[in-house]
């Protein structure tokens, strides 16, 4: 029989799992009904796609315009709502991954109307490996990884492996990160998973220099965003589109890179 203090420790810990996880489920349904009640299909307006975020929206128009991409490539469609648009925005075909099924099923009601976008059940690494073997892998192609764990799941999301799939298969890419801490700038919001696994350049350290990628962070104070006012961070190699990123005005180098 187990010591009755580990055993009330061990409850504690169970209990406290089990009901991060009903309100992780919970928060999932809200977001899928309020969706379905708002808009059973997708309709273009201003706090739609990337949490609501205008300069957010400014950074990725920006980058569409400035480096020609031939595709979007998502991880994390949740219910469409940046999925559609980023599609109707840039007109290009956009390839998008969502790890549960609910949320993926009202994304393809939602987005059934257009004919740029193809949605796929799947995890984001499992997907993006796929890709990897197609010949989108000789294309320019923009991610955005907003990939989360399982509702309930503590884990931080694999951005790190996420980000070796893409620089190992990949020649021309521009990564955009979602919810990322900003330096110096608490006003964005950022995921913190605990166990020194923020989201943040610390946490992906060892992908940035093995393949020499240069960081790049809103130009924008968060007090001018709009929306959720998340964090995010752009990341390249170095080259032609380092050297057109760095020409943005919504985008600003990191320190020391």
């Amino acid at each position: 029989m187990l010591p009755l203090p580990f055993t009330k420790r061990y409850l504690k810990s169970y209990v406290k799992r089990k009901l991060s996880k009903i309100q992780a489920r919970v928060s999932e349904l809200e977001i899928a009904v309020d969706a379905l009640i708002e808009n059973p299909k997708y309709v273009s307006y201003d706090e739609n796609g990337f949490n609501g975020q205008r300069l957010r929206k400014q950074i990725f128009r920006e980058l569409t315009t400035a480096l020609k991409f031939n595709a979007i490539v998502e991880t994390g469609t949740q219910v469409g709502h940046t999925t559609g648009y980023m599609a109707e925005v840039s007109g290009l075909p956009v390839y998008s991954c969502e790890l549960n099924r609910r949320p993926h099923l009202i994304a393809k009601m939602r987005l059934s109307d257009f004919k740029n976008i193809r949605l796929e059940l799947s995890d984001s690494l499992h997907y993006l490996n796929k890709l990897a073997n197609s010949s989108l892998s000789q294309q320019n192609v923009f991610f955005y990884l907003d990939a989360h764990p399982d509702p309930g799941n503590t884990l931080a999301p694999p951005l790190g492996e996420e980000i070796n799939i893409i620089a190992n298969h990949w020649k021309d890419f521009v990564i955009m990160a979602d919810d990322f801490l900003v330096p110096e700038d608490a006003g964005y919001k950022h995921n913190d998973y605990g166990k020194n696994n923020a989201l943040s350049l610390k946490f992906i350290d060892r992908e940035i220099k093995k393949h020499g990628l240069i960081p790049f962070f809103p130009s924008f104070p968060a007090a001018e965003e709009t929306g959720y006012r998340a964090g995010c961070v752009v990341l390249t190699k170095t080259g032609i589109p380092e050297e057109q990123i760095s020409r943005l005005t919504s985008l600003t180098r990191a320190k020391g890179f």
